[in-house]
């Protein structure tokens, strides 16, 4: 009979193991990861990740990015969709920085549980944007032939992502992030002042030429306002863009 109970107690223990084993895995799993996304360095920018497991396949994200201000990315791409000489070439002397902050969360549709496999991610974002835009002026006078442009454009996105996460061994791992399309509003404003008092007909002569520039720029719209000492655009409008990215990161 003892043995019959040995044997038994014996048979519960080895059948418990691999549950034991599995248990074991999830309450050491990494739960945390910091990433640093390499697409954005084509264009000059640094974007880093934090990722943290809530429960079951439902984690959080917290993203920063900074670009430093220098010449717009990829100007000669996308400067084909405008149609002025002038607004081409006030955009490829055009110098911005960026800052953005996005949070974003994620479910993982697989049976692995966070952090790894397909998911689905809603975000929101909020993007600060600096520009210094040097704005060429046509006017009758020697001492005048443009005005420095400064200021800053704030946009808020919300949208939804689609990637797909791997482990690259037992820290290291690898997150893909598809395509993230998201959609919301900007606004801003941008100053510059002559270097000296405008004439009433300079003030009409650049107020016309300004209007004619700002028409051909594409989904912002913007309204200018020339006065005997300066300029003032002010940009409002809907905001649209597309997130990507290929992060590595290590999970703790």
């Amino acid at each position: 009979m003892k043995k019959t109970l040995c044997f038994i107690a014996l048979g519960t223990v080895l059948c418990a193991m691999p549950v034991l084993k599995t248990n074991a895995q999830e309450i050491t799993a990494p739960k945390n990861a910091v990433k640093m996304n390499l697409f954005p360095l084509a264009a000059k920018t640094f974007a880093f990740e934090y990722e943290r497991a809530l429960i079951g396949k439902l984690t959080a994200v917290g993203m920063f990015s900074y670009r430093a201000e220098s010449n717009l990315p990829f100007v000669s791409s996308w400067s084909s969709l405008i149609d002025d000489e002038d607004a081409k070439e006030a955009l490829g002397n055009t110098k911005q920085g960026a800052t953005s902050f996005a949070l974003e969360a994620r479910y993982y549709t697989g049976k692995k549980g966070a952090m790894r496999g397909f998911y689905l991610a809603p975000y929101i974002k909020s993007a600060n944007y600096t520009s210094s835009v040097p704005f060429n002026v046509d006017i009758d006078a020697a001492d005048i032939d443009k005005i420095d442009v400064n200021g800053n454009l704030k946009a808020f996105t919300f949208g939804l992502g689609f990637g797909t996460q791997f482990s690259l061994g037992k820290n290291i791992t690898l997150d893909w992030k598809i395509i993230a399309p998201g959609y919301g509003s900007s606004n801003g404003t941008l100053k510059g002042k002559a270097n000296r008092q405008l004439t009433d007909d300079e003030v009409a002569e650049i107020q016309e030429q300004l209007d004619e520039q700002l028409s051909d720029l594409p989904v912002v719209k913007a309204e200018a306002d020339v006065n005997k000492d300066g300029i003032k655009v002010k940009m409002k409008g809907p905001w649209a863009g597309i997130r990507t990215g290929l992060s590595i990161g290590y999970k703790f």
